[in-house]
């Protein structure tokens, strides 16, 4: 486990705050590769859309 990765040892963050990771991480210059794709922020759990 790398230091300061919190991984699977504590309890999921809300949604919410996994949404304001994405949207920081979206503001870097790490994110010029995502390119069109379908991030799942709820804790690794597909979209199922009806």
């Amino acid at each position: 486990m790398q230091a300061g990765y919190e991984g699977l040892s504590r309890t999921p963050a809300p949604v919410a705050a996994e949404i304001a990771r994405l949207a920081l991480f979206l503001t870097t210059p790490a994110a010029r590769h995502i390119t069109g794709q379908t991030l799942h922020v709820s804790h690794g759990a597909l979209a199922h859309f009806a």
